[in-house]
């Protein structure tokens, strides 16, 4: 079912009698706007000779229509006031209902197509149930309810989950007629009550209580686990000291070796350079004295010459 959808159409050029004797048969079409389905109906008007007022008219095209309809969940209500028709679908939703005929042509004007647009919802516009349970949901988050809205189409049936806590008796889903009938429930409403007592779970060492049996077993199965996640933190704490133990040992070795390169770098061995230095000075006095020797043997070649 859908919710419930008036529209109104101008009514064109016509008369206060409104001659039926020419045609009273109208085609009244419902489509489907999701699916594309059509639903066809050649309706005959109660009265087939003379005339009939507007409003009288407007009364004829709406008994049709619910005769042709109903079996399929479609109620239709009609009023005519002045120089206007207003037609009311019971579920409309996404639907569009085509009126045409000879007797709709005199009446009006011309063929009337009316679409279902919801006017009794404080504005919201739903095209399927699903998106009246999405409205729901989104009602309840808002109101922070732990409460979450299902609709199922095979069953066409509505099923609401309590997600905090437990349903019991002290929870009430109401739902009066006239909501029930805004969102095109024909049936009852049944609540199910389900789910169990919550009961709070025992997970530390503070909140053990050994006042019962049960609780002391309880008690018993806490402290083990305790335990045992403690060995489990000491395990895990001795494998990150000793892999801490063996890097600082690596860092150690790392140490010593770059101080003994260093040392082998720089120290220098005193003999050897001794050795090299007392070399360089004897040669350095060797040439010297050579030199001296040279030069003397030039002065004594010039004497000779004088």
């Amino acid at each position: 079912g859908e919710a419930a959808s008036r529209s109104t159409v101008s009514a064109g050029a016509f008369s206060n009698g409104i001659d039926l004797s020419t045609d009273n048969v109208i085609t009244f079409e419902v489509t489907d706007n999701v699916t594309g389905a059509i639903r066809n109906e050649s309706l005959t008007l109660g009265s087939t000779s003379g005339s009939v007022s507007f409003s009288d008219y407007v009364d004829l095209v709406a008994t049709a229509a619910n005769a042709a309809f109903l079996a399929d969940g479609f109620t239709f209500s009609g009023a005519g006031t002045g120089s206007s028709l207003t037609l009311t679908m019971v579920p409309a939703g996404d639907y569009t209902v085509a009126i045409s005929g000879t007797s709709v042509t005199q009446g009006l004007g011309a063929a009337v197509s009316a679409s279902g647009t919801p006017s009794n919802m404080d504005g919201f516009v739903f095209e399927s149930m699903n998106d009246v349970a999405t409205e729901m949901n989104a009602e309840f988050a808002a109101a922070g309810l732990g409460l979450v809205a299902a609709y199922s189409r095979g069953g066409d049936t509505f099923t609401f989950s309590v997600t905090d806590g437990r349903a019991d008796s002290s929870n009430t889903l109401a739902f009066s007629g006239a909501d029930l009938a805004t969102v095109g429930f024909t049936g009852n409403l049944s609540a199910v009550g389900g789910g169990t007592e919550p009961t709070e779970t025992v997970r530390y060492v503070s909140q053990i209580d050994i006042s019962t049996r049960d609780q002391a077993l309880l008690a018993m199965t806490v402290v083990d686990a305790a335990l045992e996640t403690l060995a489990a933190n000491r395990g895990a704490l001795g494998a990150v000291a000793n892999r801490l133990e063996a890097t600082i040992s690596n860092l150690m070795n790392i140490s010593e070796n770059t101080s003994e390169s260093m040392s082998r770098v720089m120290d220098a061995d005193f003999a050897a350079e001794s050795t090299r230095l007392a070399r360089a000075q004897i040669l350095q006095e060797a040439s010297v004295a050579m030199l001296a020797q040279a030069n003397a043997s030039a002065q004594s070649v010039l004497k000779l010459l004088q």
